[in-house]
């Protein structure tokens, strides 16, 4: 490594390699070279800038999806615009393809198509599609387009949607559900990359049909502009927005008011899923059996496990007697008023 042609121990002209066949009208002809002194400096000063070959290692929440497609991969942040800056923003690309062109003058034409979105994780996300000769000037182009196309989505908390919601584009179909805190995100990797870049920590969603990537997101953002707040729901409707939930005991809490007055007379509740669902039901599959409850030791188990079945809802009635009454029993006796004889 470092040495050139004929310069061995002792440099040899071997015309054709190192040197001309002719010079001028003379035929060179094959003969030795004058030792060259500096000629084991050059070798090792060659050979130590050329170190061994290392890959490229990525970050591992910047290598996508898969690790050799561009699918899920950061590009960094779109080039700031005038006085505007979007070092806060994040790229992410979801749809990578090779596409070609049928032209009269050159052939089969190339180009590269990416769809990508850009988003700062605070509500603010957009979207575009790039198209150029090379990835890397349509990745540039599309992050640039996306920057210019921006949309804010309200979060419930900063962390989830406001309601569950149902969308549809084409073919695709999408069922989203909002999830207390600490949930996750419990859905496909393009919706989960999407909540990332708009800044949703707690989701549940279901793809139904086709899962286009463009077509899944783009019904995705169409679903989170299209959603009420609680305030907005409580204004149309005219009834008090109440959740309740199980990790409250189903306590109802209130989360809105309408500002005039209730026209719903008392007693009515309305679903919030039954506004937004379009008369839909999510499809569930149906729980298939595991492979141990056909065995008789499991049929055992579950005779044994009838015996206590409701126990911790009865430990805790229990508990809730003994701090109201001080006394556990069985039944409880009825209220009965005491009245003083005249």
């Amino acid at each position: 490594m470092g040495q050139r042609i004929g310069e061995g121990r002792l440099g040899m002209v071997w015309p054709g390699l190192n040197a001309p066949v002719l010079r001028g009208s003379e035929l060179v002809r094959l003969q030795p070279t004058e030792p060259d002194p500096k000629r084991l400096e050059r070798l090792a000063e060659a050979r130590s800038k050329r170190g061994r070959f290392r890959r490229l290692k990525l970050n591992a929440f910047d290598r996508g999806w898969t690790g050799g497609k561009l699918g899920g991969r950061s590009v960094g942040s779109p080039d700031s615009v005038q006085d505007f800056d979007f070092s806060s923003f994040d790229t992410r690309v979801i749809e990578h393809r090779n596409v070609f062109k049928m032209t009269s003058t050159f052939g089969r034409k190339k180009s590269v198509r990416v769809f990508v979105v850009t988003g700062n994780g605070n509500g603010v996300a957009g979207f575009a599609l790039g198209k150029g000769p090379t990835v890397q000037q349509a990745q540039r182009l599309a992050k640039n387009r996306a920057a210019q196309r921006l949309l804010f989505a309200e979060r419930f908390e900063g962390r989830t949607v406001f309601h569950d919601f149902y969308q549809e584009y084409y073919f695709t179909k999408l069922w989203v559900e909002r999830r207390p805190p600490g949930f996750g995100l419990q859905c496909h990797r393009i919706i989960r990359t999407l909540c990332q870049l708009v800044g949703i920590r707690d989701l549940y969603a279901k793809v139904e049909g086709s899962i286009h990537p463009q077509n899944l997101a783009k019904a995705f953002f169409l679903g989170l502009l299209k959603q009420e707040t609680h305030a907005q729901l409580a204004e149309r409707t005219g009834m008090h927005v109440i959740e309740r939930s199980v990790l409250r005991q189903t306590f109802p809490v209130l989360l809105a008011s309408p500002s005039h007055h209730v026209s719903a007379s008392p007693g009515l509740e309305r679903d919030v899923k039954e506004l937004y669902a379009q008369g839909r039901i999510r499809l569930q599959k149906r729980r298939q059996p595991k492979f141990f409850e056909k065995l008789k030791s499991w049929h055992i188990r579950k005779r044994i496990l009838l015996r206590r079945r409701n126990q911790s809802a009865s430990q805790m009635e229990r508990l809730s007697l003994l701090a109201d009454t001080g006394v556990v029993t069985l039944y409880p006796k009825p209220f009965t008023a005491k009245t003083e004889s005249a």
